[in-house]
């Protein structure tokens, strides 16, 4: 990663240089907005009047911190994250050419925990490749990846619409206990919070994203959770998300956050 302005002048003289082998001298630089005020400007005339053989490719997360004077000399390309569908065609077709079996549930698991990354899904596919004995099915990846299983969400869901204080702390007791991380718990509970109130206004959401056992508390005529009640619940929980980080007592913060 280049942040230094002698590093991006060592790079301007190599740039002179025709490649020894290739039509084009290829630099990728990692992070560009990285790069302090004194760099950029060092690299600006570069930009400015590349050498025919040279081709720069700059990759960031954070493309509002590249100075206009950069981006006005570059072609932008914006990469988004692939789908769950797209990710998980390209699992099967890898475990199908290695011969190895698999449940579709199972590759869709791997696929949402990638969470748009196909770099990530072959990683976390290594992984659960290494921890199954013949087959990879649902349970099997489920327990590798450490995901959190739908029923404790159901049974959490269910000691709120008691408003059975003892239950949600013991619920919450059982995640502790079965070395869940909070940051985990906290986002997977988002995430079903989040179906259960399109399920409460009347819209479809994928089987497997909601658990069937939560269906009669958010919908139905014996439904428990208004979707207003979901709603205030949902704005509390991301709140607590996006807080977590700073909290210092984070198992006490997560039962105050239950018990509210």
């Amino acid at each position: 990663m280049l942040h230094l302005i002698d590093e991006i002048r060592d790079l301007r003289e190599s740039v002179k240089y025709p490649p020894n082998s290739s039509k084009y001298r290829i630099y990728i630089i990692d992070e560009v907005h990285m790069l302090t005020k004194e760099a950029f400007n060092a690299l600006l005339k570069t930009l400015e009047e590349p050498p025919e053989h040279v081709v720069f490719m700059m990759a960031t997360t954070d493309p509002y911190k590249v100075p206009p004077t950069i981006l006005s000399r570059t072609q932008r390309f914006d990469f988004r994250r692939m789908s769950v569908d797209l990710i998980s065609e390209h699992l099967k077709y890898i475990l199908l050419k290695e011969d190895i079996g698999f449940d579709d549930s199972a590759i869709t698991l791997i696929a949402r925990k990638a969470d748009g990354s196909m770099r990530d899904s072959l990683s976390l596919l290594d992984q659960v490749i290494a921890y199954a004995e013949d087959i990879l099915e649902f349970e099997s990846v489920r327990s590798a990846l450490g995901i959190i299983h739908d029923q404790l969400y159901v049974d959490i869901f269910r000691a709120l619409a008691d408003k059975d204080t003892v239950n949600v702390i013991q619920q919450l007791n059982n995640v502790f206990n079965s070395g869940h991380s909070i940051n985990d718990f906290i986002s997977g509970f988002n995430t079903v919070l989040r179906n259960a109130l399109i399920k409460s206004v009347g819209s479809q959401v994928i089987n497997t994203e909601f658990p069937n056992e939560l269906g009669p508390l958010v919908y139905g005529d014996a439904k428990c959770f208004h979707h207003l009640d979901l709603l205030r619940m949902m704005e509390l929980s991301l709140q607590f998300e996006a807080k977590l980080r700073f909290i210092q007592q984070p198992k006490v913060a997560l039962e105050s956050l239950f018990l509210k």
